[in-house]
Order: C-alpha cells, then structure tokens, then sequence
C-alpha cells in the first residue's frame, strides 16, 4: 500500500458531501427581554448580548457531520477564501475528523460566505447572510 503507514487499515470513502459550507456566527440572546427584541434593529442602537459561538452551517457541514457522527467514512467538499473565516471553518470541521477538512477547497479570490443566526429566546430565528 503505497503512501500508507505499514500495517495502518483504511476503508473507502463511503459518502462525498460536497457543496455550500459557511461559518456561524450566533451571538447568545438568552437574556433578553422582549423589549430589547423589539428595538433590536432601531438605528443607533446598542445591544448588550452574550457571548459568540462559531459553528459550521451549510450543507456540507450539516450533512456531512451528521454522517460522520453516525459513522458513515466522509468527505467533506466545499470552498472557502483563504481568510480568517475560512481558517475557522477548516478547523471547526477538522476538530470533528481531521480527514474531514481534507477535501475543502481554499480560494484566495473569495471571500467566505458566513451568517450571523440571530436567535432570541421564544420566537423563529433570523439569518443575515
């Protein structure tokens, strides 16, 4: 087995997920109050939130982890911009597998797609893409 480490075992890939892959970002809303949702967006206005959580979204990352998790051998496939948002991408998904960022494609001429979830306690979520 050429390029393989003696005796290591390795399966084919079982599933290629590949397509949209973006970063997350999901500032913590659960504190607060209905009246601060409703002037979330008022011009000039300063919200006071809780902390961040970067995540993978996309189908790529939501599919293809899910596979992952349920033990299925996958390759991730999708396309980030060499920039900070896609260095974070690659590292959400390689500390899922690190063969799971193998097959991501990094463009130095784009930017990475993201979206930040706003998702206040009690009503749908909202997604600025």
């Amino acid at each position: 087995m050429e390029g393989q480490a003696q005796g290591a075992v390795t399966r084919p890939i079982d599933a290629v997920v590949a397509g949209h892959i973006c970063l997350d970002i999901i500032p913590d809303l659960s504190a607060l109050s209905p009246a601060h949702l409703a002037g979330l967006f008022r011009p000039g206005n300063l919200t006071k939130v809780g902390a961040v959580t970067l995540s993978t979204g996309g189908a790529v990352s939501n599919t293809g982890l899910a596979l992952h998790r349920l033990g299925i051998r996958t390759q991730l496939m999708g396309k980030v911009g060499d920039d900070l948002l896609g260095q974070t991408v690659r590292q959400i998904v390689a500390a899922h597998g690190p063969h799971l960022a193998d097959g991501m494609v990094v463009d130095a001429t784009v930017n990475t797609s993201y979206t930040v979830v706003i998702n206040p306690p009690g009503i749908d979520r909202i997604f600025l893409h």
